[in-house]
């Protein structure tokens, strides 16, 4: 998807993302289906969005296209230097289009030019996130992440 840019997530974006993260879908695979009370989704983006202010714990932006919203890419620090997870969400009626395979790519670029390293837990049953992080560089690197046969690792490697 030539026409994807990333922007900054502002509090402006914490409807979108609690609907986009909260779709039937998107918490099929999430590993966590409970609905967190709109309060705490709150709380939760102002942490975000101060933690992209002092560029700590947590990075997370809006993609668009043409100008509209479609989906949300997020990176975490893990405990590992530079290593961050990787969350995405797609606006249920941009799925299939490719835009999670752009907006990974696009925050692998970003990813490059800060030395972070960025890796994804994806559902074994996910096949269409599967894909887009493939699509996007990553490769399996451990099948049984989190203790379950439900979750593998993939890594980015930019070389």
């Amino acid at each position: 998807m030539d026409d994807l840019s990333l922007r900054w997530f502002t509090m402006d974006d914490a409807a979108l993302v609690y609907h986009w993260r909260y779709d039937s879908t998107a918490t099929q695979y999430s590993g966590d289906t409970s609905v967190t009370p709109w309060s705490s989704h709150v709380a939760w983006c102002n942490s975000i969005v101060r933690d992209q202010k002092t560029r700590r714990s947590a990075y997370m932006w809006i993609a668009e296209s043409y100008s509209q919203p479609v989906g949300y890419v997020r990176l975490t620090a893990t405990s590992a230097t530079g290593v961050y997870k990787i969350s995405i969400a797609v606006d249920p009626e941009m799925r299939g289009c490719g835009v999670g395979t752009s907006m990974i790519k696009l925050c692998n670029a970003w990813c490059d030019e800060h030395g972070i390293t960025p890796f994804a837990n994806i559902h074994n049953n996910n096949i269409t996130s599967r894909k887009a992080f493939m699509s996007a560089g990553y490769t399996q690197q451990i099948a049984n992440e989190k203790g379950s046969v439900d979750y593998g690792r993939y890594i980015y490697d930019s070389t």
